[in-house]
């Protein structure tokens, strides 16, 4: 997937994303507003976009194993997005503006590793951590605020 505004938009459908390249988009992939069940979110690659992934209203998400390169934001969210649910493990972000923010919704971070970005490493107030979240070499001091890298 690449070229386009936004590569996939799940709307109100549940998402299963599996070992895909999401490059180039203004928006990689936005969860669904409404999801039955859990978004899964494995084992893709998300490099050039605006923001890689774009967590939707009253989603829930699984993003485990994936790579965020060089990315506007890795992993974000609007800022009327209070009502989702991530749980981010294992994840990796390399050169992004910013890795991982987070200031709405529900998420559960752990083992996630985030280096070389512009600004932000992670920001997710309130998150819950699940340990093991590394940050280095991010333009922002502290690199994370919500958890401990």
């Amino acid at each position: 997937m690449h070229r386009g505004t936004t590569g996939v938009d799940a709307f109100d459908s549940r998402l299963v994303l599996r070992a895909n390249e999401v490059r180039g988009t203004d928006v990689g992939v936005t969860t669904g507003l409404t999801s039955d069940g859990t978004d899964d979110v494995t084992l893709n690659r998300f490099s050039g976009n605006g923001v890689g992934l774009r967590l939707g209203t009253f989603s829930r998400t699984s993003l485990q194993r994936n790579r965020f390169e060089r990315n506007g934001t890795g992993v974000g969210t609007a800022a009327s997005d209070e009502e989702h649910t991530l749980e981010a493990v294992r994840n990796t972000f390399d050169r992004n503006h910013d890795g991982m923010l987070l200031d709405v919704g529900t998420n559960r971070l752990g083992r996630n590793v985030v280096r070389d970005s512009t600004d932000w490493g992670i920001r997710a107030p309130g998150a819950v951590d699940l340990g093991g979240n590394v940050a280095t070499g991010n333009g922002h001091v502290p690199q994370c605020l919500g958890v401990t890298c």
